[in-house]
């Protein structure tokens, strides 16, 4: 039995904790952390998951009755925890009582420790890893077959926005790009999906579009898509774009449509930097500076089959080596199980027994 504790979206904790005046209403979040932590502890689980330690840091460290694995989600030790004095405090209370650090990116490693002064000990390193066979690149047929079911125009060369459009996530910046590059290219469709609770922020998108005379030229998906069309996406997208202008964990953004065969231009950032090291081929760009994004689309549409062929497949073999599902998974479930066997022992001598 593991019990998550987890109760909102990722995208509602970071919009609520984003400024340090918002912050000021951590009080609320600490009083469902202590209700949380004094009702899971009465359960007796085998193991407890606090995923955000903003939301549910405190929570897991007030359980005494399992071990405790803490999954931070990103902005929570990147963007919100240092806000304040009441989220810092909220961190590293999470993160000092768990057993368990499992952040899904490397770059995260030397933040735990230097910021948030975890014992590197404590801290496993994980990514999710990608469905090879949900995003599986199209073949010939079924490529023409998924853009007559997404309607998309006969010769469209689609621009996808691969995360969820939010402007901390670089929708302005793939707006900027795509118009210049709209204006330029009548070929070129931009594809946005907007994710929980962005609607707002893709409307107003969509009116600026509008005003420019260049609304046939994207498309602005509302609300949430389920996985297979998000694949489906993925699949027959020409150029990927995550332009995330914070700062990031390990991202199936860029993973899957990496695989699915997207030419990917990604944020200059560290995490991105780490996957580039172990061999996956995209290009680095400022989302700022609008100007390289736009060449970088504009590169990438005139690249030749060939070359997008070869970058598709050198991306689909390090993702098939490194990020593969199954084996993320198995991995994962070994690490839990390691933990959730350590029972209810002392804290440190727990976490070195399975740790070595």
């Amino acid at each position: 039995v593991a019990i998550p504790l987890s109760q909102r979206s990722a995208e509602r904790r970071e919009r609520e904790f984003a400024t340090k005046e918002d912050a000021a209403r951590v009080s609320d979040v600490m009083a469902r952390n202590l209700r949380s932590g004094a009702v899971v502890d009465q359960l007796e689980p085998d193991v407890v998951f606090a995923n955000h330690m903003v939301q549910s840091g405190l929570a897991g460290a007030l359980v005494r009755t399992a071990p405790r694995i803490a999954m931070p989600w990103g902005g929570d030790i990147f963007n919100i925890g240092p806000t304040t004095a009441l989220t810092r405090h909220l961190v590293r209370t999470g993160l000092r009582h768990a057993e368990l650090v499992m952040p899904s990116a490397e770059s995260a490693v030397k933040d735990l420790r230097s910021r948030w002064g975890v014992d590197p000990r404590r801290i496993r390193a994980l990514s999710w890893g990608v469905d090879v066979r949900l995003f599986s690149p199209a073949l010939v047929d079924e490529r023409a077959d998924l853009r007559r079911a997404l309607s998309v125009p006969d010769g469209a060369k689609v621009v996808f926005n691969t995360r969820r459009f939010k402007h901390a996530w670089g929708a302005e910046a793939v707006i900027d790009a795509g118009i210049r590059v709209a204006q330029n290219r009548p070929e070129v469709l931009v594809v946005n999906i907007a994710g929980a609770g962005n609607n707002a922020e893709l409307a107003e998108a969509a009116a600026r579009v509008e005003h420019h005379g260049l609304s046939d030229r994207f498309r602005f998906i509302q609300g949430e898509v389920s996985l297979a069309d998000y694949a489906a996406w993925s699949r027959i997208a020409d150029v990927g774009l995550a332009l995330k202008q914070t700062p990031d964990m390990r991202s199936l953004s860029i993973l899957q449509p990496a695989h699915a065969g997207a030419w990917m231009i990604v944020s200059d950032q560290p995490e991105y930097r780490e996957m580039a090291q172990i061999g996956l081929t995209f290009d680095l760009v400022d989302p700022d500076n609008s100007d390289v994004v736009v060449r970088s689309i504009e590169d990438a549409l005139a690249a030749t089959a060939d070359e997008h062929r070869r970058r598709a497949d050198g991306n689909r073999q390090v993702v098939a080596e490194h990020e593969d599902h199954p084996e993320r998974r198995s991995d994962s479930a070994d690490t839990i199980e390691s933990v959730a066997e350590s029972g209810r022992s002392v804290r440190t001598p727990r976490a070195d027994r399975w740790l070595g």
